[in-house]
């Protein structure tokens, strides 16, 4: 079932229903034949266990086998080596899937069909991300706060991802409030404008989701900045300032701090 951190985040009602819902679907997968299983089916069905962390076994060894075979006809598209990409990095990432999919070899089995494809599929999309005005922004705020260094569109190499602002050798708080980074590689400012939300509402969309996770587990500190609060501290006289300070403060020392 899904994991405590999401039930947590969910209405009772809603994570009743959702439950049920993706129970029906998973029955339903798991008795399907592979031969009439679409390799875009599997790796849909993979990133959407991801994004809800939703690890029920029998569904997540069935696509595990469908990818695996997909791989091996040399069958699946760039939507797919992508979605793949995210489904394996949270087979390394959530302790939970990973204690699942290395049982019995599942994992290795596919890793040694897809050799790389998804996340090289995953790099070159990210190569092509370019920073927003509303990023640009952040960006110039952010570089009065601190005397660390800050790169836009910093690109981890092993994950995948594009984060927008990086910010490295900043001084670190721990979660008990004193210094220290541990292996922390840093602080990444993700600035959320409108298409990492659900039309019309403050929801984030699953891939925004799922790359929060990967970079929390990999040991970012991550920081969002959505579009609206920042459009708010706009309008107010040092605003954009002060909300920086409010959302950075407890992860790293500013240095008018």
């Amino acid at each position: 079932g899904m994991t405590a951190s999401v039930r947590a985040a969910l209405e009772p009602k809603v994570r009743e229903e959702l439950e049920e819902a993706i129970g029906v679907l998973a029955d339903a997968v798991v008795t399907t034949r592979e031969t009439t299983f679409p390799a875009e089916l599997a790796a849909i069905i993979a990133w959407s266990c991801s994004v809800l962390e939703y690890f029920h076994p029998p569904l997540i060894s069935k696509v595990m086998q469908v990818l695996t075979a997909a791989f091996e006809k040399g069958a699946m598209d760039d939507v797919g080596l992508r979605q793949t990409h995210q489904f394996l990095l949270s087979c390394s990432l959530v302790p939970e899937l990973r204690a699942l999919v290395e049982d019995g070899g599942a994992l290795s089995e596919l890793k040694d069909v897809e050799k790389g494809q998804c996340l090289q599929s995953f790099l070159k999309q990210s190569t092509h991300f370019e920073s927003s005005a509303l990023q640009r922004d952040v960006g110039s705020v952010l570089s009065k706060m601190t005397d660390a260094k800050i790169t836009e569109e910093f690109i981890d190499e092993t994950l995948g991802y594009s984060i927008d602002l990086f910010i490295s050798g900043a001084p670190l708080l721990s979660t008990e409030g004193g210094t220290g980074g541990g292996d922390c590689p840093g602080v990444a400012v993700e600035v959320d404008g409108p298409f990492h939300f659900l039309k019309s509402s403050e929801r984030l969309q699953g891939r925004t989701i799922i790359k929060r996770q990967h970079l929390a587990c990999a040991g970012y500190r991550v920081v969002s900045v959505p579009y609206w609060s920042w459009d708010t501290a706009t309008r107010k006289d040092g605003g954009r300032l002060a909300l920086l300070q409010e959302l950075l403060s407890p992860v790293m020392r500013l240095a008018d701090a």
